[in-house]
């Protein structure tokens, strides 16, 4: 079995600034090797698309349903390096992003 990499995290992890809007919550990385998106708002749900913007039920979007209840998280193998964008209707919003 290969070694797994050790490392820091980095946090971009935050609250949806426009309801309703796109927002980009980290940049592309070629040397990304983990991405993890959790929607830790008790009440709606969160979309989450790479490498391009994110929108509620768009194709494409990812949906991550209220309370932790789902994570999305690149496994070992291929982690996408391109922007991470998010949206959800509420401002205030809160998710959790981490890279590796």
């Amino acid at each position: 079995m290969p070694a797994i990499p050790g490392g820091n995290l980095l946090d971009h992890s935050g609250s949806v600034t426009t309801g309703g809007t796109d927002q980009q919550v980290a940049s592309g990385n070629i040397s990304r090797q983990y991405l993890m998106v959790q929607n830790i708002d008790p009440a709606e749900d969160l979309w989450v698309n790479i490498g391009t913007a994110a929108g509620v039920n768009a194709a494409g979007s990812i949906q991550l349903k209220p309370a932790g209840a789902v994570i999305w998280e690149s496994g070992m193998g291929v982690v996408p390096t391109g922007t991470v964008h998010v949206v959800a209707s509420t401002t205030g919003h809160k998710f959790t992003c981490k890279e590796a």
